[in-house]
């Protein structure tokens, strides 16, 4: 599969981009530690350890939070000098940031945020797209230079960011 991935036109094996939730979250930041061909990773809602905490990393990196889980990286963010982003969904918990957000409701599962589901997911993905194009493609977003009128459900936090 990589080698066929590898020689089409529309990757660019060079930049890659990793994000992951939960325990895939520390992971996408781990990639960036070992692999420099990782331009950017987002870790949603996942405090973060391992060598990341030993490491300066270059990358650009997204921690996106839920409400619930506000604050558990704040000091590895205030530790780093490196490019940083720190996102958070407000009314939401760990499940938000995940297909739970949607169809959680239909089992009326008690574990989902004030939220509405789909704008939360719509957040996410508005987010973690701007983001990519960013550091990936040099599309810039007015969206990740801070507070959003349209996105009131935001907070975010930015350091070392050009």
């Amino acid at each position: 599969m990589v080698g066929k991935a590898s020689s089409s036109e529309r990757l660019d094996l060079g930049r890659i981009g990793v994000f992951g939730v939960s325990f895939g979250g520390a992971a996408s930041t781990q990639v960036c530690v070992r692999e420099k061909r990782c331009k950017a990773a987002i870790s949603m809602d996942c405090p973060q350890f391992g060598d990341l905490l030993d490491h300066d990393v270059s990358q650009p990196m997204m921690f996106m939070s839920s409400e619930q889980y506000k604050g558990m990286n704040d000091v590895f963010f205030e530790s780093k000098e490196d490019p940083l982003y720190m996102v958070t969904i407000k009314n939401s918990t760990h499940q938000n940031l995940s297909d739970l957000s949607i169809w959680g409701r239909l089992f009326r599962m008690q574990m989902l945020g004030e939220i509405d589901g789909e704008r939360c997911l719509q957040i996410q993905n508005t987010y973690i797209h701007a983001f990519f194009e960013k550091y990936l493609k040099g599309i810039d977003s007015r969206l990740l230079t801070g507070l959003s009128p349209e996105y009131p459900e935001v907070d975010i936090k930015l350091k070392n960011i050009e």
